[in-house]
């Protein structure tokens, strides 16, 4: 496509004039600014797209319109990585909240609006079945111009890619893993769909501050456990391995690590790889292999009781079933046990 004419990428004094010297005014004022698009998610990739689609004018003109939807509500753990969050947000709907600092933040906030002019709705409900008849009928997503994900579970990223293979409308997926991320540009018969094997698909995974914190799909959970057995089974192995090649070179690295740590959690980290491999070692050479079952049986006794009794002991000490959410004024924000965190129930090991 050739560039746009160099009148039309001349300054006009507007807010988006470096848009429009790449773009060309015709693009930027015109189309970028009147599409109707569907957010889906207004977490941490939520917030990054909206803080976008305001700054670069997506859906900012007199016929534009940006719909978000998200029916999580404001956690306390949120506030480190969704900036569009603040401690008086918490218990708030996201997207409601979201779509406020972009546009008309609250006093309280001190923050300046991102784009007056961004036309934004709010839906606080889950994109699926069940929101069908009432709210994303076959109207509303006919017409749409594009959708754009910003989910943390696959069971609503299916549903969406088949809404828009339905309707025939172009999807940006996006995904996080750890501190990798990917962007996804899905368009009707032109690529294939998030479901066929997108590059989002292909990086898969889960979040790691729901892995670690409060996993609670099936996916979470099956992440969760391969990241235990990984733990478990595969580190120690890899790590006596390694020590029976070179044993001086392993001690002096966890020497080392040990000797680096300049914070508690990495003391806690190097401890703990020191103790994984004299648990480790302790088993593999125990000659008897009667007694190496018994002892490997003992390892698997304590890390149920570990994983599955004890830490969801301490947890509900720390955090009863009534616990509140206090900011550091001691106001209250609401319960601990809400949304996607529930209160858990220690497991009792049963021989039979």
């Amino acid at each position: 496509t050739p560039p746009p004419p160099l009148a039309d990428r001349a300054p006009r004094g507007s807010r988006y004039d470096d848009l429009i010297a790449v773009f060309g005014a015709t693009f930027v004022l015109e189309r970028l600014a009147n599409l109707s698009y569907f957010l889906v998610g207004a977490g941490a990739l939520g917030c990054e797209f909206i803080k976008n689609f305001a700054l670069c004018g997506v859906c900012c003109g007199p016929h534009g319109s940006l719909v978000v939807a998200d029916a999580d509500r404001i956690e306390l753990s949120n506030l480190t990585r969704q900036f569009l969050f603040r401690e008086h947000n918490v218990g708030q709907a996201k997207c409601v909240a979201a779509a406020a600092m972009a546009v008309d933040p609250p006093r309280a906030t001190l923050a300046n609006a991102i784009n007056p002019a961004l036309k934004v709705r709010t839906a606080e409900a889950y994109v699926g079945p069940k929101t069908e008849a009432t709210l994303f009928t076959d109207d509303f997503w006919e017409s749409l111009d594009g959708v754009c994900n910003a989910l943390d579970n696959m069971e609503a990223r299916f549903y969406v890619d088949a809404q828009c293979v339905k309707f025939e409308k172009p999807l940006l997926e996006s995904g996080t893993m750890g501190t990798s991320g990917n962007v996804d540009p899905i368009v009707p018969h032109l690529t294939r769909t998030y479901r066929e094997g997108g590059n989002a698909a292909d990086a898969g995974g889960v979040p790691m501050c729901t892995l670690r914190n409060f996993p609670h799909l099936i996916e979470h959970c099956v992440e969760w456990a391969r990241d235990k057995f990984a733990e478990l089974f595969v580190k120690p192995a890899k790590r006596v391995a390694k020590f029976a090649a070179d044993p001086d070179a392993v001690v002096a690295e966890l020497a080392a690590k040990l000797r680096a740590a300049a914070d508690p959690a990495s003391v806690e980290a190097a401890r703990h790889d020191i103790e994984t491999l004299l648990r480790a070692v302790t088993v593999a050479l125990v000659p008897d292999l009667a007694a190496r079952r018994a002892a490997c049986a003992q390892l698997a006794f304590d890390a149920f009781h570990r994983l599955f009794r004890d830490q969801i002991l301490d947890l509900v000490a720390a955090y009863p079933a009534d616990a509140r959410v206090k900011d550091k004024e001691g106001r209250d924000k609401g319960p601990f046990w809400s949304g996607s965190k529930k209160f858990p129930t220690p497991a009792a090991y049963d021989p039979a």
